[in-house]
């Protein structure tokens, strides 16, 4: 069986119409593979940025009430040193300590957070006891009092008398305690 040359280049003329379609649609696929696969990284790429989102809603939700309490116990303001002296003064008065010293050193910049500054003053305290329980009680008014966040470093604690006498200091405290606050630029004393 012959084919003439009519019917034979029809047949070619199919064949490369054929060929060229089939390239057109490997093309096609082609480019919808790429298409899908774009989408796919688009999506891994959402999904990482929404567990991101996730995660930093987490930690907000968890520092959210440290956050709040900063702001309750004075954080988030400068120092102010008479407040400090005030409430160390009606605390000492208050829990009936026979006697309190102190000094406040010079505020140093802790550390540089941006535009916001840990602000840090040190104090050394001299305190007469009549007993330790005065002490604990003297750190919780000057830590509950709304001035900052306090830490207290180190404490000596020395007996007086071989026996106590009541109403009179019967231990020595020397402490060490830091004070800080987070302010906007360059501490400030008050």
């Amino acid at each position: 069986m012959l084919i003439d040359q009519k019917s034979g280049l029809i047949l070619a003329a199919i064949w490369l119409l054929s060929l060229a379609g089939l390239g057109a649609a490997y093309q096609y696929l082609q480019q919808r593979e790429n298409a899908f696969q774009t989408l796919q990284n688009s999506n891994a790429t959402l999904q990482a940025r929404l567990d991101q989102g996730r995660e930093a809603e987490e930690i907000v939700a968890r520092l959210g009430e440290v956050f709040v309490e900063g702001f309750r116990q004075g954080w988030w303001r400068p120092q102010n040193r008479i407040a400090w002296l005030e409430t160390a003064r009606t605390s000492a008065e208050r829990l009936g300590l026979p006697r309190i010293g102190y000094r406040l050193r010079p505020q140093e910049i802790d550390d540089n957070l941006g535009d916001w500054n840990l602000v840090r003053t040190d104090i050394d305290l001299d305190m007469g006891l009549v007993h330790e329980g005065q002490l604990l009680a003297f750190w919780r008014a000057i830590n509950g009092g709304g001035l900052g966040f306090f830490s207290l470093e180190a404490c000596r604690i020395e007996r007086g008398a071989d026996q106590p006498v009541p109403g009179q200091p019967n231990l020595t405290a020397q402490c060490k305690m830091s004070w800080y606050t987070i302010v906007k630029g360059q501490g400030s004393e008050a």
